[in-house]
């Protein structure tokens, strides 16, 4: 395979790829707006989750 060869196979999943972040942004920003530092803390720390 040569270079345009490999550009071509992979312009398709690279533009849909880039299109990611866009779609879930509003996802991540309710998440992050919720988000409790402990909840993620606690099962890394040998926890359990905290209850809310």
């Amino acid at each position: 395979m040569n270079t345009a060869m490999l550009r071509d196979a992979f312009q398709h999943p690279l533009g849909a790829a880039r299109q990611l972040p866009a779609q879930y942004q509003p996802q991540v920003r309710q998440r992050d707006a919720t988000l409790d530092a402990g909840q993620i803390m606690a099962p890394l720390l040998g926890g359990t989750e905290r209850a809310a």
